[in-house]
């Protein structure tokens, strides 16, 4: 089971129209590389100090609920309330970045 976090997991539509216009000779790295800045935006400026270890943890450490549950000293229920809250900060922000 991959612990990767798709947008579409995320619930993000992506438009590229509307995230950063580009134009028709660009490929998609341009476009991969602008939403990687826009993401790592989100996470260091709109998400709690908890919220970025939780996901560090679940998707780069790959640790399941219970283990990050037992390093941070919490209930399992609030390990997966910090990640469902963190999974809608993003999508919000994300959605903000793509009306500018």
């Amino acid at each position: 089971m991959s612990r990767k976090v798709s947008l579409d997991q995320l619930g993000y539509v992506f438009d590229q129209d509307r995230l950063y216009p580009l134009e028709e000779n660009s490929g998609n790295d341009l476009q991969l590389e602008q939403l990687k800045k826009a993401l790592s935006q989100v996470i260091r400026s709109r998400l709690t100090a908890r919220q970025r270890e939780t996901l560090y943890l679940y998707y780069y450490e790959k640790k399941k609920i219970t283990e990050i549950a037992t390093l941070q000293k919490v209930n399992k229920s609030t390990v997966s309330r910090t990640l469902a809250r963190a999974r809608i900060n993003i999508k919000r922000y994300l959605e903000f970045y793509s009306l500018r």
